[in-house]
């Protein structure tokens, strides 16, 4: 998605878009223009991704669907 520029997709979406993460990924002086190699960018986004955030994108992105309606979350400190 990120070499394709598919802007509808997550990591646009979620991640790229977000004000805070534009600065480190874009080029101000060009417009936005994306300056980072694609596969740092997936590699911070997975790396930022939250348990919950990582259980709903496979949802929503239809991943395997028998095996994501098995995964729960669970707290850390569950006994």
């Amino acid at each position: 998605d990120v070499k394709s520029r598919s802007y509808n997709s997550p990591v646009f979406k979620h991640y790229l878009d977000v004000p805070l993460f534009q600065n480190c990924y874009r080029d101000r002086e060009k417009w936005g223009k994306i300056i980072a190699e694609p596969n740092e960018i997936v590699t911070d986004f997975i790396a930022s991704m939250t348990d919950d955030y990582f259980i709903d994108i496979c949802k929503h992105l239809h991943i395997d669907d028998e095996l994501v309606e098995k995964l729960q979350y669970r707290e850390y400190f569950d006994n």
